[in-house]
């Protein structure tokens, strides 16, 4: 079975997780637990240096709304032998996203990773039921969130 983010690196398309450094790491595994925290309505505990990236989740959930579907959900496709770990499935009014929840710089890779997870969504039918069960309506949209 591959990563997502495994069969991106190993085609040279994006940047190994271990070259980040511990900071960006720490980092993005405390922004990815106060998104979660957030989703299912709980208040996040956070260090100073990650304030104002839960700051900037908090100001996206309410600006938004979103019908939470689903958070950090590892999604395995047995047919396409590929797994991925999933942000955030929401549904905003009637659209229903995937989303990757970033926390570093912006790289031409993160809208390929995106697309092989929303692969890996739209093959789940619990999934998709999930999303038209929360008012997700049309095909499922991407989205990746800084």
């Amino acid at each position: 079975m591959w990563r997502v983010s495994t069969v991106l690196e190993l085609n040279g398309l994006s940047t190994p997780a271990r070259n980040f450094g511990p900071g960006p790491l720490a980092r993005g595994t405390a922004v990815h637990a106060a998104c979660d925290a957030i989703a299912h309505g709980y208040v996040p505990e956070v260090t100073s240096e990650h304030v104002l990236y839960v700051d900037g989740l908090r100001e996206w959930f309410a600006k938004f709304e979103p019908t939470i579907v689903f958070t950090e959900r590892r999604i395995v496709s047995r047919l396409r032998r590929l797994t991925g770990r999933v942000d955030l499935g929401v549904v905003i009014g009637k659209d229903a996203f995937v989303v990757d929840v970033k926390t570093g710089t912006r790289a031409s890779w993160h809208g390929l990773q995106l697309a092989g997870y929303e692969m890996l969504v739209s093959g789940h039918e619990e999934l998709i039921a999930q999303y038209h069960i929360a008012g997700g309506e049309g095909a499922l949209q991407r989205a990746v969130l800084y």
